[in-house]
């Protein structure tokens, strides 16, 4: 038996990387390389922090919970370890994502549900991709905050900026401009760049957010409602010839695969707008961690 699972475990991995590929939703660590050795001019932002890294050796910590920093390094200043530990928190959620992501082509693929049904665990993976995406999302924003003004994302939210409530998500992205004084040409065009992608976060991801999961969340008692009403329905006498009853199948099945495609699509735009997001933060922070405190 255990044999047999870990079989399928291997089957049902091999066809999410497969379906993930084919709908071109790669890998975070993918991101930043044309080859072995040359950077993505592109995403030259994920090669800089797969290279350099802050406080790589904080993050690589022993069974016994202890850092392999040695007794003697200097203490590190905490909004560094609030960098180093919002960014491994993104990675993984973004991994989270994407792996959910591909539950969700498997089980749309694969759905042997009858024409007329939705399925509860294709709603189940949409949610729980959409979750994973939205919690990235905060983590970059507090990565940012971190990197660009020193404290955490808790402690910069009190007070306004402009006019803009610091708890907006799109503030630090806006302030940050008037923040950082002579950035190169790089963190300048970074610094321009995120308050854009920021936004797209905000009205794309964010505000449409709990109204989507609402929505899916509520249909499947919906849809246990709707199947006693059809099961009662279903004692009374049709006339429904087998033209009409083909018809409304390749109706119902046209309709559900260009939901499907919709679906994949926004999911997939999603997780590209939030590697985007951070391509650019990672370039601030780079920049950033150089300067004097």
């Amino acid at each position: 038996m255990e044999n047999v699972t870990e079989k399928l475990n291997d089957v049902l991995r091999r066809q999410v990387e497969d379906l993930l590929h084919k709908s071109g939703i790669r890998q975070l660590n993918s991101y930043g390389w044309l080859n072995e050795n040359d950077a993505d001019p592109e995403f030259v932002g994920h090669a800089m922090w797969q290279v350099d890294q802050p406080l790589d050796d904080l993050l690589e910590v022993s069974v016994l919970g202890r850092s392999r920093r040695s007794a003697t390094a200097p203490v590190p200043p905490e909004w560094q370890r609030l960098v180093a530990l919002e960014g491994a928190d993104f990675s993984g959620l973004m991994q989270a994502a994407r792996m959910s992501i591909g539950l969700f082509l498997v089980q749309a693929k694969f759905l042997r549900a009858p024409p007329f049904d939705e399925d509860d665990l294709l709603d189940l993976h949409w949610l729980s991709s959409v979750l994973y995406l939205s919690t990235a999302s905060d983590r970059i924003r507090s990565l940012f905050i971190a990197a660009v003004f020193r404290k955490s994302a808790d402690s910069y939210e009190n007070g306004s900026h402009n006019g803009n409530k610091r708890t907006w998500y799109t503030t630090p992205f806006i302030e940050a401009r008037k923040t950082l004084p002579n950035p190169s040409s790089d963190l300048a065009e970074a610094l321009a760049k995120a308050p854009t992608l920021a936004t797209k976060i905000h009205c794309q991801l964010r505000t449409k957010r709990n109204e989507l999961i609402h929505e899916r969340a509520t249909a499947i008692g919906r849809r246990q409602l709707a199947l006693l009403d059809r099961r009662s329905e279903s004692a009374k006498p049709r006339n429904l010839d087998f033209a009409s009853l083909q018809k409304a199948i390749k109706e119902s099945e046209a309709r559900h695969k260009q939901k499907l495609d919709e679906t994949t699509k926004q999911l997939a735009d999603w997780h590209e707008l939030l590697v985007r997001t951070s391509n650019e933060v990672f370039i601030v922070e780079h920049y950033r961690r150089s300067q004097p405190t």
